[in-house]
Parts: C-alpha cells; sequence; structure tokens
C-alpha cells in the first residue's frame, strides 16, 4: 500500500514539473523580439541605419521639388577662360557656307551614279539620273494627244470663222452658230490642258537628272546604281557642301552678351593647321540656348584656298570692349 502511494506521489509530481516547463517554454515565446524582416539589405556600402529610409526618399522623388533637384544636378559647362589682359578666350566650330542633301522630284530607278565622296562638283552638273525610258513615253503620249487637239480645234476654228460670217449675213440661224462656238470653245480648252500636259511631261523627264544646286563637294552618296527611289518620303541621294566659304559658330556666354554684335572683332587660332585669322561677326542667334546660357555669334571666313575644313575647332579670342570696338 505504501509502495502503491509513493509511486502516485511521484506521478503528480513528475506532472506538475511538465506543466511548469510548458508555461516557462509559452512565456519565452512570448517575450522573444519579432523576426528580422525579409526585405532585401541595403547596398554595400549604405549604411544600415538609412535603410530604412530609402523608400521614403524614392517616393518623394516623384514630389514638385523634383525638377529643381534634377536642374541642379544638371551639369554645367565650364565657364569661359579669360586671358591675363581679361580679354575672354572662347571655342568655336567650323561649318559649311551652305549644304544641301539632294532628293529627287520623281520615283524611278537610278541608272547613272556620276559622283563619289570627296568630288568636287559645279552648278548644273548631273550628279544622279534616273531611268527615263518611261517618263520618254509619257512625254510621247502627250505630244500626240496635243497633236490632236490642235487639228481638232483647226477644224472647228475654220467652221466657226465660215458660221460667223453667214450669221452676219443672216443667212444661218442663231442657234447653228451658237452650237458651233461652243464646239470651239470646248476645242481652245482641249488644247491648252494638251499643251499642259506636254510641258508637265517635259518636266518630270528633266527631273530624271538630279543636278547640283552649287559648286561644292559631295560628302556623301546615300544610293547605288540600280537602287529604287521614292518621293514620300524623299530617298536621300548625296549631300554636296560649299566648303570655299566657311563660318565659323562661337558660342558667348550670357555674360558677353554686351560685347558681341555685328562687326566685332575676333581672333581665331586653328591649332590643327597652326593658322591664326582675324575675322569680323557678321551674325549674332537673338536668342540663348537654355541649357548653357549662350549664345551664337557667326563669322564668315574666305577659304578658297581649301586649308580649313567644316568641323574643325578654334580657339577664339574676345578682346575686351574697348579693344573690341577698335
Amino acid at each position: 500500500m505504501k509502495r502503491f502511494v509513493v509511486v502516485v506521489v511521484a506521478v503528480g509530481s513528475l506532472a506538475v514539473a511538465l506543466a511548469s516547463c510548458e508555461k516557462k517554454k509559452q512565456a519565452i515565446k512570448l517575450s522573444d523580439p519579432p523576426k528580422a524582416s525579409t526585405a532585401e539589405p541595403p547596398a554595400q556600402g549604405t549604411p544600415a541605419g538609412t535603410a530604412s529610409s530609402s523608400s521614403s526618399s524614392s517616393s518623394s522623388s516623384s514630389s514638385p521639388s523634383s525638377g529643381s533637384a534634377a536642374a541642379a544636378a544638371a551639369p554645367k559647362l565650364p565657364p569661359p577662360s579669360r586671358a591675363a589682359d581679361g580679354a575672354l578666350l572662347l571655342s568655336g566650330t567650323t561649318y559649311p557656307y551652305r549644304r544641301a542633301t539632294l532628293a529627287p522630284k520623281v520615283g524611278g530607278t537610278v541608272s547613272k551614279l556620276n559622283v563619289r565622296v570627296g568630288q568636287k562638283v559645279k552648278k548644273g552638273d548631273a550628279v544622279v539620273v534616273l531611268e527615263q525610258t518611261d517618263f520618254a513615253l509619257q512625254l510621247r503620249q502627250a505630244r500626240a494627244a496635243q497633236s490632236t487637239a490642235r487639228a481638232r480645234l483647226d477644224a472647228v476654228r475654220v467652221e466657226w470663222t465660215r458660221l460667223r460670217s453667214l450669221l452676219k449675213a443672216n443667212a444661218v440661224p442663231r442657234s447653228t452658230f451658237d452650237k458651233v462656238d461652243s464646239q470651239f470653245k470646248v476645242a481652245k480648252a482641249a488644247g491648252a490642258q494638251a499643251d499642259i500636259a506636254v510641258a508637265m511631261a517635259r518636266r518630270a523627264l528633266s527631273n530624271t537628272m538630279v543636278r547640283s544646286p552649287f559648286d561644292g563637294i559631295v560628302t556623301h552618296v546615300y544610293i547605288e546604281r540600280g537602287e529604287a527611289t521614292v518621293t514620300m518620303p524623299p530617298t536621300r541621294l548625296c549631300t554636296i557642301e560649299k566648303t570655299d566659304k566657311l563660318e565659323l559658330h562661337v558660342s558667348v556666354p550670357e555674360s558677353a552678351i554686351n560685347r558681341v554684335s555685328e562687326g566685332t572683332k575676333l581672333r581665331a587660332r586653328f591649332s590643327a593647321v597652326h593658322k591664326t585669322l582675324q575675322l569680323e561677326v557678321t551674325r549674332v542667334v537673338r536668342s540663348l540656348d537654355a541649357r548653357t546660357r549662350s549664345f551664337l555669334a557667326i563669322a564668315e571666313i574666305d577659304n578658297r584656298a581649301g586649308k580649313l575644313r567644316p568641323g574643325m575647332f578654334a580657339r577664339v579670342r574676345l578682346a575686351q570692349a574697348a579693344e573690341a570696338k577698335r
């Protein structure tokens, strides 16, 4: 009996101990801190304290102040340098005096390509010739229609002249003359229409020859013999530049807006060819570039010797106001 009581007491003590352990485990779980978020860790080199603020900073980028922030972050051009005497040292670039990219006025297949890159051309030279067979046939057809219209007009004119004389003598009724008079007017209109058709066909045939609009040098050729051309959108054929006269475009900061005008003297140094020129501003662009806060001053260069090329860099000296007026 005593053994039974001892066993029961031991079992009860064990049950109490297990219940106490279970309560401690639950208390420990409740007191544990929440696990770390599974969000992506901050980028390498970013302080941990700033990781949680990244989302707020990214969301604030869409606020109205983002435009000013972007403008402040935009790269700024370095200010122009100054010489020891206070003169501004600017940069300039040469451009061709004229540039034209030729395109056909009629569609067709290139039958002749008479130029290559670097070739000199004269005004009026045929640089590209399109296939002319169809246009020549259209001209012949228009001329045949013109001949028919003229013959019809001549026949009606004779009848009209005869009936007008008879009408004056009251030998024919007025209605008869009116009928022939109407036919005569229609024949004259048909004759004029035929003349226009011939002129248009002749012009179309002439347009198969694409000519240079001025003396210059071919800088680009975009097609080859046998290729088809269209007028809409126009097919580029070649580019011609006039280089015996160049333009020097100088970028001037807004701080010098009162120092540059037509007639201002400039000195341009072309280091590539070891050449220095005294130039004069011929045109000034009156609006400023909002990005660079600068405007263009343009000077013309006589380049008949051909020593300068379009696209060359020049270091330009803009003298002080007192010196520039001399």
